[in-house]
């Protein structure tokens, strides 16, 4: 489903004519933005600076990339050019519905990249989520002020229908499924917050409003009141869809509704065709509508059908100097143009009438008016669905009549003064920055000035002009500069008599960019005197991580480094009882990277003893020489997690299990074997049944070394590791001991369980037989190691958990978990983990049904699964 907005833009000027536009659009879906887009990332704004690129004025946001969700971003910080801002002269452009940001904000954006370097927002406001707090958790909001929608109908046609608030997003969550989309995931939208959350951005207004430049003044038309016309022509090309007769035809009839108002002094005439095809890019003097965006202006991304996108843009340049109408301040309306989107030809479809309401609705634009909170009126911000047309309703009406009523007469403005040629700027240097931008200063030499143009060579090439800016600048910042390209610059001043002659040339080589920082730093403590810290690795062919910690309000001082791709450290010799925060960043061959947000955590005043002290927190295994602990978190809690040694027919010392949440629903099973007559190391393996995030903790109590591995909310690790922990040698210094990130579980055929159905039996425990939920599940294994096989040993541990061994009773191979999870979806859930990548084969049988479900684990992998649809 799709559906129509009409937000407002805006252009404002000191002393040249500036432009008001009205952009019509098709609402773009969540896929469809996340399918167009080249990258989506999540950003913090650093600076604000107005710049003017060709003839069109606009700002840019100088960003600090926090999150890349998809695509590849060239470094931590980049431009994002968005139209609207004060430009050459103090000419200005502010677009109504185009995204604003401030200082500091943080947003979720959909980018493209620009040929000058800079990014642009897809689909301008449709592709800014701004971030916000709403009911205590980070929201994702789209400003979408003064724009109503109209959903299509199945055949295309607009039908006239409100739909409520554009409903605000879960960040984390939004973020989140845009990442699993851009990699092939595709899944349900689960991120939709209520709409009674929508933090008030879509206000509207109960009748006629009009179009205002940012001093809040309203435009309008002063020719009408000395009886003169304003001619209009319609572009050869015609509209698609359409052909040149009948949009023609569709724009004379809009432009008469406005005409046949009586009551008012409007003279809109159409003095034929035109090829004239500057349209909003620049005044030309001609008023006209173009058709197929000849200048591709309206926002980035086409329109496309079935998908959405912008329609049309229109509205009046002005004056931003004002005159006096009956007692009230405008701007005078000099020029106007509308502008049709590429690929609207299937909104359009043969139909004059779409067309016609279309075109009238954005001539109302031109002549000053805002949106109307009436349904009924033509400048409501909607297509109706009653073949209507171009009709002007009583709010229409009323609106006219408060800014062109009959009978009005005011002598025309005074001709500007005369002005001489402006003299050539001096002392041009370029300054190469990070993140592929350079700054440039020169020296302003006159004082008659309008505004200063910036031309840019690349690689030896033509010069082209890049920016112009405003009368008294000194100074520029250019972006998008690629590693290893020669780049020249000039600048000169525009004025009133012409041009001055060029500045020197300065020429610089823009160096490599700096990484981007890391993001999503997390920081737990671990032990009186250590924390663990983890975070997003942004960075490709990055040199390490620096870390840096302060305590007690001191500044930020390094203490040690990670290795490149690390996502997490644990730092020790911290103080007890001690309160401290972090943050991170990237090093690469240019620099270092901005810093990650900070995170911070209290160590407990507990401090533990030297040796192994096995207790309710610590395994002690290999006869006291490996320590091993675990801290948690999940989402409602977390904590260090208790430990305890499986049953096992002979005891033994080389495995043992946590439990975070209830003494009888294991998590996690730990083995450690002795492997130094293999490689002279001590070996590790992990089987996880849950994917709550978690730390485990690996000392040798001998040789003081000691190993970390991180298991990211949301993955059920396993890990094999022969080379944990050297058995020999001094422990390696330092206040930073990277931590290992678990790997992703990788789906095998395990992941598609074999179901048959058998006769219903009750369970029978024994030596290869576990029976658990009551007795209402058999549990049984098979497995195979090259040309030995057998059926694995069971051992009960709780009623929900058992344990089952293939060689040696006191090796633990797999622990087997079954969860009666009816109460949430309905079903038995099946959890296990290994600490094996032999061959097996585990079957679990609800004895209550017959029903039987195998699960198979290839030689070679190790791997743990849950499965919450099992029984």
């Amino acid at each position: 489903m799709r559906q129509l907005r009409i937000p407002f833009i805006l252009l404002a000027s000191l002393a040249a004519p500036a432009a008001v536009e009205a952009t019509t659009y098709v609402m773009v879906s969540d896929a469809s933005l996340a399918d167009q887009a080249r990258a989506v990332a999540e950003v913090r704004v650093v600076e604000v600076e107005p710049v003017t690129a060709g003839a069109a004025p606009a700002t840019d946001y100088l960003v600090q990339v926090e999150r890349v969700v998809k695509g590849h971003l060239p470094g931590s910080r980049i431009v994002v050019r968005v139209p609207g801002g004060v430009g050459a002269g103090g000419v200005g452009l502010r677009v109504f519905g185009a995204p604003e940001f401030a200082p500091g904000e943080r947003a979720l954006l959909f980018l493209v990249p620009g040929e000058d370097g800079a990014y642009r927002i897809l689909h301008l406001m449709l592709g800014a989520f701004h971030e916000r707090r709403l009911a205590g958790r980070r929201a994702a909001v789209r400003d979408l002020t003064g724009a109503h929608e109209v959903v299509l109908g199945p055949d295309g046609r607009p039908t006239f229908r409100e739909r409520g608030a554009d409903r605000p997003r879960d960040l984390e969550r939004f973020a989140d499924w845009l990442g699993d989309r851009a990699a092939g995931r595709r899944r349900e939208r689960d991120y939709l917050l209520d709409e009674s959350a929508s933090d008030g951005l879509q206000a509207t207004t109960a009748g006629f409003s009009l179009m205002t430049s940012t001093k809040g003044n309203p435009i309008r038309w002063f020719k009408f009141d000395r009886g003169e016309t304003v001619g209009w022509r319609v572009h050869t090309a015609g509209q698609a869809g359409l052909g040149l007769d009948r949009s023609i035809g569709a724009f004379r009839t809009a432009l008469d509704a406005w005409n046949g108002d009586v009551g008012s002094t409007i003279r809109y005439a159409y003095h034929g065709t035109t090829s004239a095809g500057t349209g909003l890019d620049r005044s030309d003097g001609t008023n006209a509508i173009l058709f197929d965006d000849p200048h591709h202006a309206e926002g980035e991304g086409g329109f496309v059908c079935g998908s959405g996108g912008v329609i049309a843009v229109g509205g009046p340049f002005f004056y931003t100097s004002t005159r006096t109408h009956k007692g009230k301040a405008y701007h005078e309306a000099v020029e106007a143009d509308i502008v049709t989107n590429d690929g609207t030809e299937c909104f359009f479809r043969d139909d004059p009438r779409v067309a016609e309401e279309v075109f009238a609705h954005e001539l109302g634009h031109t002549l000053g008016i805002g949106h109307s909170g009436s349904r009924a009126a033509l400048m409501h911000a909607s297509v109706h669905d009653d073949g209507r047309g171009a009709r002007l309703e009583a709010d229409d009406r009323t609106a006219v009549a408060s800014i062109y009523p009959s009978g009005v007469a005011l002598p025309p403005p005074p001709p500007p003064p005369p002005a001489n040629r402006p003299v050539a700027p001096s002392q041009l240097a370029a300054q190469a920055q990070a993140g592929g931008t350079a700054r440039l200063t020169w020296r302003d030499n006159s004082g008659n000035e309008l505004d200063f143009r910036v031309e840019r060579s690349v690689a030896g090439g033509a010069f082209k002009e890049l920016l112009k800016l405003a009368a008294g600048t000194t100074s520029a910042t250019v972006s998008g500069l690629q590693p290893g390209i020669a780049y020249a610059f000039r600048v000169r001043a525009g004025g009133a008599g012409g041009f001055s002659p060029y500045s020197n040339t300065a020429s610089l080589k823009s160096g490599p960019a700096a990484p981007p920082a890391p993001t999503g730093l997390l920081a737990v403590a671990h032990s009186g005197q250590e924390v663990l810290l983890a975070w997003r690795d942004n960075a490709q062919g990055e040199l390490d991580y620096r870390i840096e910690r302060s305590a007690a309000g001191e500044a930020f001082q390094e203490i040690g480094a990670a290795p490149a791709n690390a996502t997490g450290a644990l730092v020790r010799g911290l103080a007890p009882g001690t309160g401290y925060s972090f943050r991170v960043r990237a090093r690469g061959a240019a620099g270092l990277s901005a810093e990650s947000n900070a995170a911070a955590a209290t160590t407990p005043a507990a401090v533990p003893g030297t040796g192994c002290g096995a207790g309710s927190t610590a395994l002690c295994l290999l006869g006291g020489r490996v320590r091993v602990e675990v801290t948690w978190r999940s989402q409602h809690a977390g904590g260090a997690a208790r430990a305890g040694l499986p049953p096992t027919a002979t005891g033994g010392d080389q495995t043992g299990t946590f439990w975070f949440f209830d003494t009888a629903n294991v998590e996690l099973i730990v083995k450690a074997l002795d492997g130094r007559a293999v490689n002279g190391h001590l070996w590790l393996f992990l089987g996880a049944l849950t994917d709550v995030e978690y730390w485990v903790r690996v000392s040798d109590t001998t040789t003081g070394r000691e190993r970390v591995y991180h298991n990211p909310a949301g993955n059920q690790g396993a890990l094999g590791d022969t080379t944990a922990l050297a058995a020999a040698g001094p422990a390696p210094a330092g206040a930073v001991l990277p931590v290992s990130e678990l790997p992703r579980r990788v789906p095998s055929s395990s992941e598609a369980p074999s179901v048959i159905n058998e006769p219903a039996t009750a369970c029978a425990a024994g030596p290869t037989t576990l029976c658990l939920q009551n007795g209402r599940f058999k549990v049984q294994v098979k497995w195979r190691n090259g040309a030995a096989a057998g059926d694995a040993r069971a051992v009960r541990g709780t009623d929900r958990t058992g344990y089952l061994w293939f060689f040696d009773a006191g090796n633990t191979e797999l622990v087997v978990k079954v969860l009666d999870g009816r109460a949430i979806n309905g079903r038995f859930w099946i959890f296990y983990g290994a600490l094996t990548n032999v061959e097996y084969w585990l079957t679990v049988t609800d004895t209550a049904t017959g029903k039987v479900r195998t699960y198979h684990n290839p030689q070679g992998t190790l791997a743990s699964r849950s499965d919450t649809a099992a029984f």
